[in-house]
């Protein structure tokens, strides 16, 4: 079971993200474009050009962990980067939002709605 504790960050990438990539090349990302260690127990969050399909990348105690989520309808809202470069760092809060995903008028749960389905994260 995974849980999401308070000294967990999560981090959104700012580009859009070819979702061939896997473990290492997005590590690789990681390591270039966040400046950060993937060992560290951080989430990060890959969104595809249209914002149908999102990677979760993070370090479970033994290895690596990669969720991977395709919307059937509708896609997920865009984070504002806030001039934070290409890694955004966000709260819960952030994730949890709802709003109207205006490409398509449906409302669409950020990341957090399968992060609670899939990882059961904890406050």
């Amino acid at each position: 079971m995974f849980s999401l504790s308070s000294q967990s960050r999560i981090f959104i990438h700012a580009l859009p993200t070819d979702m061939r990539k896997s473990f290492d090349a997005l590590c690789g990302i990681v390591k270039g474009d966040f400046q950060k260690d993937i060992l560290d127990g951080d989430y990060f969050v890959f969104f595809n050009r249209v914002l149908d399909r999102c990677k979760i990348l993070m370090w479970d105690r033994d290895g690596l962990v990669l969720v991977y989520k395709r919307l059937e309808r509708g896609c997920f809202q865009r984070v504002p980067a806030d001039g934070q470069g290409l890694a955004i760092e966000v709260d819960l809060t952030t994730l949890t939002h709802v709003e109207p995903c205006e490409a398509f008028g449906f409302f669409v749960f950020l990341p957090l709605d399968f992060y609670i389905v899939l990882l059961r994260l904890g406050t």
